[in-house]
């Protein structure tokens, strides 16, 4: 589990470009849309409860990355070869090595 950096005050918070709002708010479906919410405001009211904005950092960081991730061309490729050889149990860094060479033998 990530241990989460204390953020005490708003202006501890990364800021989320323009294109990150956007990118959240025209690709969620209805349903994903109430599941961000949902998150959002768990994490807003943990955080107020905690005095630490990190829960709700976490939350908009993690939606935003994630929809990067699927919103690139190749997500569906990338997701079939990872279903056809998942080979063994890799860290970040090899996860990173093994998606930078498969971008590069596509090139």
């Amino acid at each position: 589990m990530t241990v989460l950096r204390r953020i005490r005050n708003p202006e501890q918070l990364p800021a989320f470009p323009q294109e990150a709002i956007d990118l959240i708010t025209e690709s969620l479906t209805p349903d994903g849309s109430k599941r961000f919410l949902r998150e959002v405001y768990e994490a807003a009211a943990l955080s107020q409860r905690t005095g630490d904005l990190a829960y709700l950092n976490r939350v908009l960081e993690t939606w935003y990355r994630s929809l990067m991730f699927i919103a690139k061309p190749d997500f569906r490729e990338r997701v079939d070869l990872a279903r056809k050889d998942p080979g063994p149990p890799m860290d970040k860094e090899q996860i990173q090595s093994r998606w930078a060479t498969a971008a590069g033998a596509r090139e």
